[in-house]
């Protein structure tokens, strides 16, 4: 066995999926701080969109996959522009 399955074998890290979203048109998803030892995850299953964690925004495809280890607050969007109403886009 090599060291990294070793290590995972001793974690024992659980996998859960409580919410499949389908969006479509101008959408937003804010996610707050995880507790600590919980590792969000997303997935993306077909079209893109846009992620922001901090100030650092990238482009999400499908097929992506992200994780976010220190559970890190984060904003998912769609790429649509927002317009005139962009400051009533909820905060991180």
């Amino acid at each position: 066995m090599d060291s990294l399955s070793h290590l995972l074998a001793l974690l024992a890290p659980r996998c859960e999926v409580n919410l499949h979203c389908r969006f479509g048109g101008r959408w937003q998803a804010g996610h707050e701080q995880m507790r600590s030892g919980v590792v969000p995850w997303h997935f993306v299953l077909r079209g893109e969109g846009r992620l922001t964690v901090g100030r650092q925004t990238r482009q999400m495809r499908a097929g992506d996959v992200i994780l976010l280890p220190h559970g890190s607050p984060h904003l998912m969007e769609s790429l649509v522009e927002w317009g005139a109403d962009s400051a009533r886009r909820p905060p991180l």
